[in-house]
């Protein structure tokens, strides 16, 4: 079957990341879109909760578990329309990959002493490990955020935002506080800040520094930015779902990798004895025959050339 199909409208969620300092609006934005699901990993929303601002929150849960974040993912890919939610929020994911990285590390840190008896050479024994864990993690995370927005879920992830200095320690950017590969996952990221107009008044600004809904462009900078800045692309005519599984894709290559693995640990003696045993009577014969013909008489004290050739038979075999 051709893993291909024919082009065509799909109702999509929209994957926004919004980013800034301190006091710029970002909860408000999230809070703007309709029927949310929230993960409040900062208490930001409580001050919202039963007010104006909070009327579109339909469930919310203060944590900011790694853990519980993957279940309420799973839940609401399954549940979400019984519930419904048509938007969810993260707020922070700072939060969230701080706890992460933590609880990976010390861990890691417990194992690499037990094992070394030591402190020595530490910090080597578990930056490999915890960081290739990390990214494992975020990524089935950041996968299964893109399976529920397939679905029709909006997805909103809050970031804090850090400054980027030279070696001078002079500020040449900002950017959300966040795995720096996230930003290629979102359909929109809008950087929040605020100016002070010639009143004195505060006003909440965005930049748009990505946008594939064509709503805005790049550069573009909106006053106080919320759901209807985006409505009439979030609101479209197409009721077709597309509903994908790159979490369950990646479990999958995960597994194939591990079998190739397997098999490529297993000695080319063990390879031999396993393909013999799977072929009947006429498959021995023809084994024999190609093992001769390479002038293979066993699977032990063989030249570079010879495991070479045994390798290829035993593949033709195992196919």
């Amino acid at each position: 079957m051709s893993i291909f199909r024919k082009p065509q409208k799909y109702k999509t969620g929209v994957k926004f990341l919004a980013y800034g300092f301190s006091g710029v609006g970002k909860t408000v934005f999230a809070l703007s879109f309709p029927k949310i699901a929230m993960l409040d990993a900062e208490l930001g929303a409580s001050f919202y909760e039963g007010q104006e601002e909070g009327k579109n929150l339909v469930a919310i849960s203060n944590t900011q578990s790694y853990n519980e974040l993957n279940d309420v993912l799973d839940e609401l890919l399954e549940e979400h329309e019984d519930l419904g939610i048509e938007t969810f929020i993260t707020d922070s994911a700072t939060k969230f990959r701080e706890n992460l990285i933590n609880a990976v590390t010390e861990i890691d840190i417990k194992r690499a002493k037990k094992k070394l008896g030591s402190d020595a050479e530490l910090d080597t024994a578990t930056s490999m490990r915890s960081w290739g864990t990390i990214g494992r993690i975020t990524k089935q995370q950041q996968n299964t955020k893109i399976d529920l927005s397939s679905k029709g879920v909006n997805i909103i992830d809050i970031a804090q935002a850090k400054e980027i200095k030279d070696q001078n320690q002079n500020v040449i950017g900002v950017i959300p506080d966040m795995d720096k590969k996230a930003k290629f996952d979102y359909d929109v990221v809008l950087y929040l800040f605020t100016e002070t107009n010639s009143k004195g008044e505060t006003v909440f600004k965005g930049r748009v520094e990505k946008d594939r809904t064509k709503t805005y462009k790049v550069g573009t900078v909106i006053e106080n930015p919320s759901y209807d800045s985006w409505k009439e692309s979030l609101e479209g005519n197409s009721s077709n779902l597309l509903g994908t599984d790159y979490t369950g894709q990646s479990d999958k290559d995960t597994n194939a990798y591990e079998a190739e693995q397997a098999l490529q640990d297993k000695t080319l003696g063990e390879r031999l004895a396993e393909v013999s045993r799977s072929l009947d009577a006429e498959g021995k014969e023809k084994l024999k025959a190609d093992l001769s013909k390479a002038k293979i008489t066993s699977a032990n004290d063989l030249t570079k050339n010879q495991q070479n050739k045994l390798s290829e038979i035993l593949d033709k075999y195992s196919k």
